[in-house]
């Protein structure tokens, strides 16, 4: 193999890692999304079986995580009193944070949002 082959060989693999790079470089981004919505579509199905077994959840939206552990732990808690308890697997493993650089899950008042990476705002994220 001649210099002019490898050069020539080094070019055309530049060229196409050029093209694939952008392409597939969304690929994680998407994968964590659907990731934190599917998470947030399992706790809002435990927020709609809640709500029809015991009460509204009683957990007022707030600055912070706090509200989105407390509907957390009672979703993941069995209470004798509360039919069909617990609504979430207690292995549901999450962790809070209020980086801008991730997707988080927010408590509204009402059910979970998804926060998409660059808003502010503390939330659940789904540990790896």
């Amino acid at each position: 193999m001649s210099l002019v082959e490898l050069v020539v060989t080094m070019a055309i693999l530049g060229f196409l890692i050029a093209i694939a790079v952008p392409r597939f470089g969304g690929v994680i981004d998407h994968s964590r999304r659907v990731l934190t919505s599917d998470a947030m579509a399992l706790l809002n199905r435990g927020v709609a079986s809640y709500n029809q077994s015991a009460e509204k959840i009683p957990v007022a939206a707030a600055s912070g995580a706090a509200d989105e552990l407390e509907v957390l732990a009672l979703l993941t808690t069995r209470d004798e009193s509360i039919p069909g308890s617990p609504y979430v697997p207690a292995e549901f493993s999450t962790t809070t944070s209020s980086a801008t650089d991730t997707f988080r899950m927010t408590w509204s008042g009402d059910f979970f949002t998804l926060t998409p990476p660059g808003t502010s705002g503390a939330g659940l994220v789904i540990e790896n």
